[in-house]
């Protein structure tokens, strides 16, 4: 895992629960280096962390 990943944003209604919800989500070409980063950033359920991200469209 780098410093960086590659991915699409995508912005998309999806229904969840039987309701429909907007969802804001990152497709990383099913890699799971996304969650891999962000896991790495805070492991644990409730762990917190101040973080600066960049993005860079390409």
């Amino acid at each position: 895992m780098g410093d960086y990943v590659e991915g699409t944003v995508y912005n998309r209604i999806e229904v969840i629960g039987g309701k429909k919800v907007n969802h804001l989500g990152f497709d990383d070409g099913g890699t799971g280096e996304f969650e891999k980063m962000l896991l790495s950033i805070a492991p644990n359920i409730g762990d917190r962390r101040k973080v600066r991200l960049s993005i860079e469209l390409l």
